[in-house]
C-alpha cells in the first residue's frame, strides 16, 4: 500500500480476531485512514524481536488500536508471562515510534465481582483473577508509557460483547445449548450478572474515539445493572419461542456471583452520538443470523 501523509494510519493489533476484524473492516472502508493490520499469524506480541516488526508501519501518525486477545483466560502462568511481555514489548514499541494515539481494549473485570457502591471511572479496580490482573497490568504500563512519551491514551472497558462470530460470550452458550438439547447450564443459582455491549456499538465507540482522540478511561457498558444469567436464560427462551419450556441446569460454582452497578454518564456523555443496541433486538438479529449461518 503506497503511504499518503495526509491520511491517518490506523494499526490495528488483533484486526482477525472477534473485534478487530469488524474495526478493521469498517476502517478500510473510511478513506481518510491508511489500514494496517497485524495479527499472531504474522507477529508475535510476546517476543522482543517479532515485536520490532512494527516499527516498520507505526510511526507519529498512528492511531494503534490494542484488541489482542489475552492469552490469560487460559488460567495458567505460563500463559500469563506471555501476556506480560506482550505489554512490555509492545509499550516499548510505541514510545520509540512516537505513536499519536493509543487505544486499549481493556476490560470492567478488573472492578472484580462485586462492590458495595456504583461503579465509575475512577473507582478503585479489585481484580480477582489472572484475567482481570492483566487487564489491569496493561492499563497501567500503557498510562505510564504514554504519559512519558507524550502519547494520547484512550482506555476502554467493555463489558462481554457479543454479535455474529461469537464462540465464547454466554449468549453464544446459552444458544446452542438451547438448539441443541433445549437445556441451559448455568454455574451458580443465577443471580450473577453479566454487563454486555454490541459489538457494532463497540465498534462504532473506538470509531468516535479515533475521530475525537480524546483520551481518558471509559466504562462501555449499554445498561448500568446488567442482567442476571437466569433472566437471560428466560430471555433467550422467550426469542426462541420454541413453544416448550427450557431446562436449566444449575451448576455449583465456588465463585462469588457478579453484582455490580455502573454509572456510564461519562462515556454516554462522550459518545453520545452512540445509540446502543437493545440486548432483545441484538439477540434477535444474533439469533436470526446464527440460523443462517447453519443453512
Amino acid at each position: 500500500m503506497k503511504s499518503d501523509r495526509r491520511r491517518r494510519k490506523i494499526v490495528i493489533l488483533g484486526h482477525t480476531g472477534f473485534l478487530g476484524s469488524c474495526l478493521y473492516e469498517n476502517f478500510s472502508k473510511e478513506i481518510e485512514y491508511e489500514v494496517y493490520g497485524f495479527s499472531s499469524a504474522n507477529v508475535n506480541l510476546s517476543s522482543s524481536k517479532e515485536c520490532q516488526k512494527l516499527l516498520s508501519v507505526i510511526d507519529k501518525n498512528s492511531t494503534v488500536i490494542m484488541t489482542a486477545t489475552s492469552l490469560v483466560k487460559n488460567k495458567d502462568f505460563i500463559s500469563f508471562r506471555n501476556d506480560f511481555d506482550m505489554l512490555l514489548n509492545t509499550a516499548e514499541v510505541f514510545s520509540l515510534a512516537g505513536i499519536q494515539h493509543l487505544i486499549y481494549i481493556s476490560s470492567i473485570a478488573v472492578f472484580g465481582r462485586h462492590s458495595e457502591s456504583v461503579i465509575t471511572e475512577s473507582s478503585y479496580p479489585n481484580p480477582d483473577d489472572l484475567y482481570s490482573f492483566s487487564k489491569l497490568l496493561g492499563e497501567q504500563i500503557f498510562e505510564r508509557i504514554c504519559r512519558n512519551s507524550g502519547i494520547h491514551l484512550t482506555i476502554l472497558r467493555p463489558g462481554t460483547f457479543y454479535g455474529l462470530n461469537d464462540k465464547t460470550s454466554p449468549f453464544f452458550r446459552f444458544l446452542g445449548g438451547i438448539k441443541s438439547n433445549g437445556e441451559i447450564k448455568i454455574y451458580g443459582d443465577g443471580s450473577s450478572k453479566l454487563f454486555w455491549v454490541h459489538k457494532v456499538d463497540l465498534c462504532r465507540i473506538i470509531q468516535a474515539a479515533v475521530a475525537s482522540c480524546n483520551p481518558g478511561i471509559y466504562n462501555i457498558v449499554t445498561e448500568s445493572e446488567g442482567i442476571s444469567l437466569l433472566k437471560l436464560a428466560e430471555l433467550m427462551f422467550q426469542i426462541c419461542a420454541l413453544g416448550h419450556r427450557i431446562k436449566i441446569e444449575f451448576i455449583p460454582s465456588a465463585k462469588v456471583p457478579v453484582d455490580l452497578r455502573f454509572d456510564i454518564s461519562k462515556s454516554k456523555s462522550c459518545f453520545s452520538g452512540i445509540k446502543h443496541i437493545k440486548l432483545e433486538d441484538g439477540l434477535k438479529e444474533y439469533l436470526n443470523q446464527t440460523d443462517k449461518k447453519e443453512e
